[in-house]
């Protein structure tokens, strides 16, 4: 997906959601007064990632998960970011168009948003109390940037490249496979 960035002005919360509420054709992200619009328009590997690892998580998980179309709310009032897919278990049930409270997150690269997917939503996503994972999947090669934290320590962080390999979740009871994440994916 295409991010363009509005960094003539500072925006209020207030404005940020005015707009992203009352798009029809763009989503907006909200980075502390920066907002980026996220257009329409991925590739055919993109989206098939993105509903790979949307099914592998439902059908192996109780909790919901959502692609592309559920705000995430990362740091209250200051950030609000739409994850290419979240898994989220203990969610606050008063606001249908945002969640709270993600186990996991998966972005999937494009070239246009690989700075914002490694560096800005990262450092972002890791100041989310609840979340235990983060995945940056890449659509040109088998590669994961696996980030993980268990029982609230330090972040850790690991690659996985070989189609054979497994990404165990343990405490979710959930096992993500390469093969099965690049399902359909011609390199």
């Amino acid at each position: 997906m295409i991010g363009l960035v509005h960094k003539n002005k500072k925006y209020s919360l207030t404005e940020y959601f005015e707009l992203d509420d009352n798009s029809m054709d763009n989503k907006y992200e909200f980075y502390e007064g920066e907002i980026v619009t996220i257009m329409p328009g991925t590739t055919k590997k993109h989206d098939t990632l993105k509903y790979n690892c949307h099914f592998l998580l439902k059908s192996q998980s109780k909790c919901s998960v959502f692609s592309e179309s559920i705000r995430l709310q990362v740091l209250p009032n200051k950030s609000y970011v739409y994850p290419d897919v979240m898994l989220v278990c203990d969610d606050d049930k008063s606001n249908e168009r945002t969640s709270t409270n993600p186990l996991l997150v998966v972005e999937i690269l494009s070239p246009t948003s690989i700075e914002r997917d490694t560096v800005k939503k990262l450092h972002y996503y890791k100041q989310i109390p609840t979340l235990l994972y983060y995945l940056i999947v890449s659509q040109n090669e088998p590669y994961i940037d696996f980030y993980f934290r268990e029982n609230n320590k330090e972040w850790q962080h690991k690659v996985y490249e070989l189609l054979k390999t497994e990404i165990n979740l343990k405490p979710l009871g959930i096992t993500l496979k390469l093969h099965d994440i690049y399902n359909e994916i011609v390199f």
